[in-house]
């Protein structure tokens, strides 16, 4: 993948030892959020904990395609709709308060990791009238904001446009190399960075006691926990009712011209341009295809779309590379940074949507401030206990209603055999009494698993193009043997059993072990 990841670290079968581990906080996640909290914290002398599950740092911060920009997803007319002119004007205050810092950390820790101060171009493309109305209405929201002269006709892309908005040091970066400064920078002095650690609970009895983290490295503790996980890891929070995840995709391709500049325009859903200097030369990156998780799609045309779509914009560009993340999306287009409803002393951050770099980073130090006791500027609009816009309101409404419908498609059987399963392929179907998720690996051998997720038992779906199943009621996603690859779910997929046929149930599970033959 062309997102500037490291070598995975070898796979280990031991778990670090935790046991008994105290700090002043516990931070659940290495990804930007809860490195951008770590770190602040360490810098104003706690001693912090940083757990995090992947040996590697293979997250989902380390796929952003790294678009620095204060301008949301949500768009400017929607915000100044639901919050009004002052709240708006304070987002994107945070969302570059967010960008100076980062600017800030790469210059002093991480001067390798390629930070730069672009323009960024919010277009409308030529033959699409509908980009072209919501440009004219984009243009009269930021005018009313107190941006001037950004209207333009131009864009640094060899290809025309309808008319553009034209945003000012806007930035971008190789995250996994700034993401690996922060990392180091947290370790010495009482604090540290521990991988291959899965957090099963976290546990606050409203005593003087510290908060007790259970992990399956054992138990930790501090009297305050900042639970950073992408999604909240606590399977009965009320948060997830206005939480939905999405999949995005992007394509890379070697490249000659250095764009100098951020593009996306303002197709639904839409695409995203920029340049990267790697080691190995100039890429061009490219992203879109948004749908929700388990939607049924052809994920791999997805993929194909926009490769496509690259080409009808760049030329005959030869795709090197391409990789997918998850984003998580609020019903108000905000992030929930703050406090558990439940308890005081376990803080969350989640929601971030197309912003997760920015966003991240500004939960970070949204959580910083509120252990350390200091007042911060956002921690009021971003809390989790604030009240949805009504505007918010029809949207959950549709979103039930559409998750219902694809439940019910779900809950059909496919017309496909198991017996006819091709490998590396799986499918949902009914069998032995039990609704089951079938995948046939490359040897032929068929992993039979539960498609009830464990998260709250809604069916999952087979994602072809990540050979993954997809639960689209909550948006977790699973392996292909069943192991957790994004949650909520804090459990994997149940294993019924392995066979070399459909027909032939075995009760041996050693072939497991051995992981899927893909």
């Amino acid at each position: 993948m062309i997102n500037d990841q490291t070598t995975p670290d070898v796979e280990r079968s031991e778990v670090p030892s935790v046991q008994g581990l105290e700090a002043d906080v516990i931070v659940i996640g290495a990804g930007v959020t809860g490195l951008t909290a770590g770190l602040a914290l360490k810098l104003a002398g706690r001693r912090v904990v940083v757990l995090e599950a992947q040996r590697s740092r293979n997250n989902e911060s380390s796929r952003t395609t790294a678009h620095l920009t204060e301008v949301m997803d949500t768009r400017f007319g929607a915000l100044l709709r639901r919050f009004g002119f002052e709240d708006t004007q304070l987002i994107i205050e945070g969302q570059r308060h967010a960008i100076n810092m980062i600017e800030r950390w790469a210059r002093d820790l991480a001067p390798d990791c390629g930070f730069r101060r672009v323009p960024g171009y919010l277009f409308a493309a030529r033959d699409d009238r509908a980009q072209q109305a919501a440009l004219e209405a984009e243009l009269g929201a930021v005018t009313r904001l107190g941006y001037s002269d950004i209207l333009t006709e131009k864009v640094p892309a060899p290809f025309p446009v309808a008319g553009a908005l034209r945003f000012e040091r806007q930035a971008q970066l190789r995250p996994a190399a700034y993401l690996r400064a922060l990392e180091s920078q947290i370790h010495g002095n009482g604090s540290l960075v521990v991988r291959g650690i899965r957090v099963r609970a976290v546990e606050d009895d409203g005593s003087d006691k510290p908060v007790r983290v259970a992990t399956n490295g054992g138990d930790v503790f501090a009297p305050h926990v900042i639970v950073a996980t992408h999604v909240p890891i606590d399977d009965e929070a009320a948060i997830h009712a206005n939480l939905t995840a999405h999949r995005s995709y992007a394509v890379a391709a070697r490249f000659r011209c250095d764009l100098g500049a951020l593009l996306w325009d303002l197709g639904a859903p839409y695409h995203y341009f920029r340049t990267v200097c790697m080691a190995r030369g100039e890429y061009l990156i490219a992203g879109g295809g948004d749908h929700s998780v388990g939607a049924t799609i052809d994920t791999e045309k997805v993929l194909k779309d926009l490769a496509e779509h690259m080409r009808e914009r760049f030329g005959p560009v030869e795709i090197t590379h391409r990789w997918s993340g998850q984003i998580i999306e609020t019903l108000d287009g905000l992030p929930y940074v703050g406090e558990d409803t439940a308890t005081k002393r376990v803080s969350l951050a989640t929601g971030f949507g197309g912003n997760g770099f920015t966003g991240g980073t500004l939960a970070g130090l949204v959580l910083s401030d509120a252990i350390r006791g200091r007042e911060n500027r956002w921690a009021r609009l971003l809390a989790p206990t604030r009240s949805l816009p009504l505007a918010t309101l029809g949207r959950k409404v549709r979103r039930n209603l559409t998750a219902m419908k694809r439940l019910a498609g779900l809950l059909k059987d496919q017309s496909r055999a198991v017996e006819d399963l091709p490998p590396r392929t799986g499918m949902v179907t009914s069998r032995y009494g039990d609704r089951l998720a079938v995948y046939r690996n490359e040897a032929g051998v068929l992993y039979t698993l539960s498609a009830v997720c464990p998260h709250r038992g809604g069916h999952v779906a087979w994602n072809h193009a990540e050979r993954s199943w997809d639960c689209p009621s909550c948006g977790s996603r699973f392996g292909v043997t069943g192991e957790v690859l994004n949650g909520p779910a804090q459990q994997d997929l149940s294993l019924r059993y392995l066979a070399e046929s459909a027909s032939t149930p075995s009760s041996s599970y050693a072939a497991a072990a051995a992981g899927p033959g893909t």
